[in-house]
């Protein structure tokens, strides 16, 4: 099971966080929105209301006979709704006055529960009273009086309350329910990511089969195809690395089973002669093995990336004159000559000691391939920006099967019996520094060109690199 690491970043954690500062601030705009909006509605409500009633009492009046000073108790509005004979009402019937007065400001009729004196001056139209009266004031069309009628504050308060209240509770109530569905979708949504998870942890080691990727929602997709594209690029790379494995402990039984009979053939030996030459033999062959383990070594630490971050420019004369050296003796030894041919100046971007690895690799099969007389000859020119290290022996060439095997990258016994790693190594090295490994045989007399093919510019190698070749 993949345990989360503490401190890292959730996806649900992240998603519930944000959805939650935005449903609280939504929450916030929608209160305050509502709010104001019932707040407004409802002021132009109740002040309709407050005309409403001065019109309706104005016709009332043209029906009423009074003297100008007699104060008559109009209905009592303010009448609790639930006594005897009230009939229905509404408790905020309570908080709405009215009076009538003339244009001194003497009272001439009022509700039982408005105050003796006007509330107001004799002004028409809406007012705010310091007292706390909301007031509608109208002429009479029908006498020589003013009509008063106030609404306590008290009531657009009490609406005002409850507007928010209402707004706020139906506001959180949805945010809830907005966020239990957002969580049980996010747990829905993050269900494949968990059994992906637990599919991967539960795999075995050599598992790298590709990981299923029906019923998987669009936004997983893509991870699970480069997944899946990753573990098919490791699963060629460990089947590489295993038949690469399998064929140089093949191969190195060859050299250890020569090394064992060379040395008991020194101890079978019945003279000097026959001591010294078995032990001639047992020298070179650990030689041999030698040289095949350093090459084993040095292809399993070979690693592109690092190697391209120590590449400099390289002197081709200088590589060509160490390479010569190095194997003057052996090549004296076997009377082959070797010869170079190069011009000064003539440089290219690169490893030199990895460089020098590879053309080692070609300059040996060519002596061990070439018959006794012959000259090897190393050449390095340019061709159409590509740098050409040439080792041209002249022994029997190889076979075209054999040349179209190494170009395809399938490595194995060459034709002398050799194990092939070699030129694996050498054909790795060639495509560190951004080129390849070339091998053809020689058209007009017998013989092998084996050749490195290196870019001028390793990092960015010729479309047509390989053609040039």
């Amino acid at each position: 099971m993949i345990a989360a690491g503490l401190g890292q970043p959730s996806i649900r954690r992240r998603l519930l966080v944000s959805i939650a500062i935005t449903a609280i601030l939504a929450a916030a705009l929608t209160v305050y929105a509502s709010r104001h909006f019932l707040q407004v509605e409802a002021d132009e409500l109740l002040d309709a209301q407050l005309a409403r009633a001065a019109r309706v009492f104005d016709a009332a009046l043209a029906t009423m006979s009074t003297d100008q000073g007699v104060v008559v108790k109009l209905p009592d509005f303010g009448i609790e709704v639930t006594a005897p004979g009230a009939g229905p009402g509404h408790p905020y019937e309570l908080h709405v006055v009215l009076q009538v007065v003339d244009a001194a400001g003497n009272m001439i009729l009022r509700s039982s529960n408005a105050p003796k004196q006007a509330i107001t001056t004799a002004k028409a139209g809406f007012h705010d009273t310091r007292t706390g009266w909301r007031v509608f004031v109208l002429k009479s069309r029908h006498r020589e009086a003013w009509l008063i009628v106030g609404e306590d504050d008290r009531a657009r308060r009490e609406l005002n309350v409850e507007f928010s209240a209402a707004a706020l509770f139906t506001t959180l109530a949805g945010f809830a329910l907005l966020f239990l569905v957002m969580l049980v979708q996010i747990e829905r949504g993050l269900k494949p990511v968990r059994t992906l998870a637990r599919n991967l942890a539960g795999r075995k080691l050599n598992n790298l089969e590709p990981v299923p990727t029906r019923r998987l929602p669009n936004e997983i997709q893509p991870l699970v195809v480069a997944l899946n594209q990753y573990l098919e690029r490791l699963r060629k790379a460990f089947r590489s690395e295993q038949e690469f494995a399998a064929r140089a402990a093949h191969e190195m039984r060859t050299p250890l089973a020569a090394l064992r009979v060379h040395a008991e053939n020194a101890l079978a030996a019945g003279n000097k002669k026959e001591l010294d030459e078995s032990l001639r033999s047992l020298l070179r062959g650990i030689e041999r093995t030698s040289r095949l383990t350093n090459r084993l070594l040095l292809f399993t630490r070979l690693d592109i990336d690092q190697l391209q971050q120590r590449f400099n420019a390289v002197d081709v004369e200088e590589l060509c004159e160490r390479l010569l050296e190095g194997h003057r003796a052996v090549a004296r030894n076997h009377q082959i000559g070797l010869d170079v041919e190069t011009r000064p100046g003539l440089k290219l971007r690169g490893d030199p000691d990895l460089l020098l690895i590879a053309l080692d690799t070609l300059v040996e099969n060519a002596v061990q391939n070439s018959p006794g007389g012959a000259v090897i000859r190393i050449r390095a020119r340019c061709v159409e920006g590509v740098t050409r290290i040439e080792v041209i022996d002249q022994g029997r060439g190889m076979d075209p099967e054999l040349i179209a095997r190494i170009h395809a990258g399938q490595f194995g016994k060459t034709q002398s019996g050799g194990t092939g790693i070699g030129l694996e190594i050498a054909s790795t090295i060639a495509e560190a520094h951004g080129g390849k490994l070339h091998i053809e045989n020689r058209g007009d007399e017998p013989g092998l060109v084996a050749a490195l093919c290196i870019p001028r510019n390793p990092t960015s190698p010729p479309a047509s690199a390989s053609s040039r070749c």
